[in-house]
């Protein structure tokens, strides 16, 4: 699989939000800066809201596929998934269950949608990360380790936050014991 990087939790996308607001002096330079809004910033900041993907792309981080790896105590370091090691992994699970449709009716998925998926029209949902054993975390795309000729599949295409509801959950596909 890929190389290893820091998956970021919550609190550590917060800090970092703290961090640059307060380089760049105010919520609203930095908002007009990064053409997001200052009030999703201060709600963000006072914790009434999770940092949207836009925020977090605002910031360098990145949302990549991670191969998932068992329960530890920390989200130290995690093995980011190409897109063509998606791929792979996903035809060969395919190719195991005997075609798309029969794939698809093992996890719940539909068929078109596994196709779209496949010939790179849509993004991966949930079912389809969970069912390889993936899971979806935020990474700092600024990191001298973020691999630049193997780039990984990053999943940052939809408008809003992919963090699970609770602000306690780092990653996508982990429960809070396993972060």
């Amino acid at each position: 699989m890929g190389r290893a990087m820091q998956a970021l939790r919550i609190q550590d996308v917060v800090k970092l939000l703290r961090d640059e607001v307060e380089r760049v002096g105010s919520q609203s330079e930095f908002a007009r800066q990064k053409g997001v809004e200052r009030s999703l910033i201060n709600k963000v900041l006072q914790g009434e809201r999770l940092p949207t993907s836009r925020l977090c792309r605002a910031l360098g981080l990145e949302w990549v596929l991670v191969s998932r790896a068992g329960p530890s105590d920390s989200v130290a370091e995690v093995d980011i998934v190409t897109f063509q090691e998606f791929i792979r992994a996903l035809r060969m699970q395919i190719n195991k269950a005997g075609g798309l449709a029969a794939w698809g009716r093992q996890f719940g998925i539909d068929r078109s949608h596994l196709s779209s998926v496949l010939h790179k029209r849509r993004a991966p949902d949930r079912r389809i990360i969970a069912a390889l054993n993936l899971a979806e975390v935020l990474v700092d795309a600024h990191d001298s380790r973020f691999p630049r000729s193997r780039r990984p599949y990053i999943t940052a295409r939809r408008k809003h936050a992919r963090w699970k509801k609770k602000p306690r959950i780092s990653m996508r596909g982990f429960s809070a014991h396993e972060v």
